[in-house]
């Protein structure tokens, strides 16, 4: 059996394509791993815990259930991967890219779900 990646921030980069369309509850909780993991020092433990929430994820996704989760993660990874190592290749800008594009839209998304908000104050 083959490696679906070589490390954690490929597999960061991977997850970060495939979420774009995940519901707003998975989105939450898979940005809320990707939080905790960049306190973790060992890239088995990031890849652990950020794939234990896109496991739960799936279970949203009726195709997932019926192809069977784990099948389906795999299949929609490796179409992925091919698709940004495509896209690496061959972009040559990333203003005119909607892969580009796209995956700014998603890590901004990310980068509000870890920034919380701050709590509010009541005067008497």
């Amino acid at each position: 059996m083959t490696k679906l990646f070589k490390n954690y921030e490929e597999y960061l980069s991977v997850i970060i394509t495939m979420i774009r369309d995940f519901s707003d509850e998975s989105f939450n909780r898979i940005g809320l791993a990707i939080n905790v993991c960049h306190s973790l020092q060992d890239d088995s433990e990031k890849i652990f815990r950020l794939n234990a929430s896109i496991i739960k994820s799936l279970w949203e996704i009726p195709d997932a259930i019926n192809m069977g989760i784990h099948q389906y993660f795999n299949k929609e990874f490796e179409q992925t991967k091919r698709l940004l190592e495509y896209h690496d290749y061959n972009c040559k800008s990333s203003i005119d890219c909607i892969v580009c594009q796209t995956k700014i839209i998603t890590v901004n998304k990310l980068r509000d779900i870890n920034e919380g908000t701050r709590p509010k104050i009541h005067s008497k």
